[in-house]
Parts: structure tokens; C-alpha cells; sequence
């Protein structure tokens, strides 16, 4: 879609749609900038997300009446690192990007239109998480069928979003589209599964509503650094080094916190570290 709704390299502005003459919603460089981005994000689901996923699928295959509170687990688990991981990327998005990609002929310009576009991808990386974890749950009981009947019909959400918002935001409607539409993903896995066993119990509500609360609170702090700090402004080594900050001190800040309040997500993530 970002190809196709792009300015060609005739300079046409305009495109046909039966009588009217549309303008292209996509700058050009845009698709560049999605694949920069969609790298950005992947980094935390591939580290923390997916492995999440990948370690508790062989104990849910074998799982017989604990499967449930194997699932729960893994739900809490899941974002517990998911959420502060969503907040803290769309929160330091510029500075990541400013950092990883901005040198040579890659500009300032370059550097705010990529960040744009990773927050709205960044908006949901607790949902990507939530979708490998809820889907190799239906793996283990055998079911391929509702993953694929889930996964089509997000395809078709994506789609429809992604001819909409690329209006009002260009490609960042894109990233946000395929936001919306993992939050849409995981959240119908999460009511079929609720059909067969118990997933959301008070256990979860609870441990969902601390781990909100953290990151809300992490959020917080990381905005009143950024508050006095603009990330635009800075020259790359002092753009370096608010991002190690950030990231530092956010990671400290959630962990203290949830150390504080005695999470027990902290307590299974301490004790998998520890064998």
C-alpha cells in the first residue's frame, strides 16, 4: 500500500480514482521509512516477546489440568514486559532513531518521520507478544484453525484501517493500523481461548492492573526527563547518551517499583534468570 500510494518517479503528484484526481497520502520515502522503523520495534518482541512465547510452549503442550495456570502465567509474564516496553519505545522513539539510523544522508528530517512511524508500531508490542504467546496456546491444544480464522480477519481489519488513516497521517496510519489490528488480534484469541478454559481470573486482573500502574508510573518519570531535555536539539553523542538514560533509568525506575510493591511477575522473571 505504501508503494502503490507513493508519488511515482514521473513527479506525478496525483493519482486517478474514476473522476477525481487524488493526491498521493504516502511521501515519498516513506516506505524506507516503515521497513527502519518495523526494525526498531521488532528488536524488544524478538528479545523478550517471542522468547516469552517460545519458553512456555513446551510446558503448555504437555500441561494437562495446569494448563490454564500455565496460560495465566504466561499472560502476566507477557505483559509485564510488554507494557513498559510499548510505553518506553514510543516515549524515546526519536532518540532511538536519531542514535541507530541518523548519519550520512540519513537527516533530522529523516530521523522525525521514521520515530513517527515507530510509535504508532511501538504502541503495540505488548499485543505482538500477546498474539505469539495466545497462539502457540492454541498450537499446544492442537487447534490450528482458530489462530488462522483470528489472523484472517485482522488481515481484513489491517487492511480496511490502512485505507483510512493513511488520509489523516500518511504512513504513520499505517503503523498505527497494524497496531490496532494486533490489539484487535490478541484480544479475540484471548475471548475464544476464554471460551475452553479459564484465562482472565482475579490473579490476572490484579497482576494486568499493577503492571498498568508501573508502567504508568514509569512513563511518567521518563516524561519529566524529557520534559526539560528535547531530543531534536542535541547533537548525536548527547542524543546517546539521554537515550541510555532513558532506558536505564526507566528499566530501574519499573523494576524498583514493582520490586516495592511485590510483583510477582519479578519474582518468576528472577527465578528463570537464575535456572
Amino acid at each position: 500500500i505504501a508503494f502503490v500510494l507513493s508519488p511515482r518517479a514521473t513527479g506525478a503528484e496525483r493519482f486517478s480514482l474514476g473522476p477525481w484526481a487524488l493526491p498521493y497520502p504516502i511521501e515519498t520515502g516513506s516506505v524506507g521509512a516503515l521497513q527502519w522503523a518495523q526494525r526498531l520495534y521488532q528488536f524488544p518482541l524478538g528479545v523478550f516477546g517471542i522468547a516469552v512465547a517460545t519458553a512456555i510452549f513446551p510446558a503448555l503442550a504437555r500441561a494437562t489440568d495446569d494448563y490454564g495456570a500455565i496460560l495465566r502465567r504466561g499472560l502476566r509474564l507477557t505483559l509485564f514486559i510488554g507494557l513498559p516496553a510499548s510505553a518506553g519505545l514510543m516515549l524515546l522513539a526519536l532518540p532511538s532513531v536519531r542514535v541507530i539510523y541518523e548519519r550520512g544522508a540519513f537527516d533530522a528530517g529523516d530521523s522525525a518521520r521514521v520515530a513517527a512511524i515507530l510509535t504508532g508500531y511501538a504502541a503495540a508490542v505488548w499485543a505482538y507478544s500477546l498474539m505469539h504467546l495466545l497462539t502457540r496456546a492454541c498450537y499446544a491444544r492442537k487447534d490450528a484453525r482458530t489462530p488462522l480464522v483470528v489472523s484472517l480477519a485482522a488481515v481484513g481489519l489491517n487492511l480496511a484501517l490502512n485505507l483510512v488513516l493513511i488520509w489523516p497521517l500518511g504512513a504513520a496510519g499505517l503503523a498505527w493500523s497494524t497496531a490496532i489490528s494486533a490489539a484487535f488480534h490478541a484480544g479475540l484469541l484471548l475471548v475464544l481461548i476464554g471460551r475452553r478454559v479459564s484465562v482472565i481470573d482475579a490473579a490476572v486482573r490484579g497482576g494486568v492492573g499493577r503492571t498498568a500502574a508501573l508502567t504508568l508510573a514509569m512513563s511518567a518519570g521518563l516524561m519529566a526527563m524529557l520534559w526539560w531535555v528535547d531530543p531534536a536539539g542535541l547533537g548525536v553523542a548527547a542524543v546517546a547518551g539521554l537515550l541510555a538514560a532513558g532506558v536505564a533509568g526507566g528499566m530501574a525506575l519499573y523494576l524498583a517499583l514493582a520490586w516495592l510493591v511485590g510483583a510477582q511477575e519479578l519474582g518468576w522473571l528472577v527465578r528463570r534468570g537464575g535456572g
